[in-house]
């Protein structure tokens, strides 16, 4: 079986910036974590938007956040913990 494509997200903080390698089968925020970027989040269900980032680039499937609207995407923001 053929391993999962992967997409490079990289994150801009402040001060520096981190990019991290995400399968298309995970979670942005869970493949931070696996390698080694902190990042806040708080329901990890797509509710609270604690997790909420802005796109400067690309986009993100949210088909599993609970509070996600067209508004959001039309923003430019984004939910990782539930972001593909």
């Amino acid at each position: 079986m053929a391993e999962p494509a992967t997409h490079q997200v990289t994150f801009l903080f402040p001060d520096h910036r981190a990019t991290v390698q995400v399968r298309e089968d995970e979670f942005v925020l869970a493949a931070a974590r696996r390698q080694g970027v902190e990042l806040p989040s708080l329901c990890e269900q797509g509710w609270c938007i604690t997790c909420a980032v802005e796109i400067v680039e690309g986009s993100l499937d949210q088909s599993a956040s609970r509070r996600y609207y067209q508004a959001d995407r039309e923003a430019g923001y984004a939910l990782i913990c539930t972001g593909k």
